[in-house]
């Protein structure tokens, strides 16, 4: 199951969007690019926009949550 850190960007009832952010490096110039990407995430612990939270994968909700929160 994969984890990931990131911030509360965006929160609707039951959902919340995670912003995670990643350095990808390249193979043979070896310059660093900073990768960001939202994941809608199943919420049932209450975030408000800003927190930072732990996010995993689970089963799908509905059709783009593919993540639920795990801890705040």
């Amino acid at each position: 199951m994969k984890t990931f850190e990131g911030t509360v960007v965006r929160v609707q009832p039951k959902t919340a969007y995670v912003e995670v952010s990643s350095v990808w490096v390249h193979p043979i110039y070896r310059k660093a690019k900073k990768v960001t990407q939202v994941c809608a995430c199943h919420d049932n612990k209450g975030v408000k926009v800003g927190d930072v939270v732990t996010i995993a994968g689970c089963r799908p909700m509905s059709a783009r949550k593919r993540f639920m929160i795990v801890e705040k």
